[in-house]
């Protein structure tokens, strides 16, 4: 993974690029495929928080943080949202299978949805 990253003008808190062959907390068939899928699809990990991507009130996301996302899917990026204020209530034992399948349903999101560039 890379930390802190500029993509086409955006900045991204993490892009894996892939995961490790060898999945230190479980060696399933399912940390394969999705090892498999990260190699050939980067996936943005955006880290929300208040008042800089997120409504100081509501809590809701700001709009350049949703221009974002939707600029980043459309470029053929899975994008994970995690809210800071989530994140930091969970423990180590809750916050690896939280990432995991989210970056599961980022990759599944992204490859059955066309990229920009093969729409046409």
């Amino acid at each position: 993974y890379e930390s802190v990253v500029d993509f086409d003008g955006y900045a991204l808190d993490f892009l894996v690029r892939s995961l490790p062959e060898e999945d230190p907390l479980d060696s399933q068939e399912a940390s394969f495929e999705a090892a498999s899928a990260l190699d050939s699809m980067p996936v943005a990990l955006l880290h929300h928080t208040a008042p800089q991507t997120l409504h100081r009130r509501t809590g809701e996301p700001l709009g350049s943080a949703l221009m974002r996302q939707r600029h980043l899917t459309n470029m053929g990026l899975g994008v994970v949202n995690l809210w800071g204020q989530a994140w930091s209530e969970m423990d180590f034992r809750e916050r690896v299978p939280f990432l995991e399948q989210r970056l599961r349903d980022a990759l599944s999101a992204s490859s059955s949805k066309p990229t920009s560039s093969s729409s046409g």
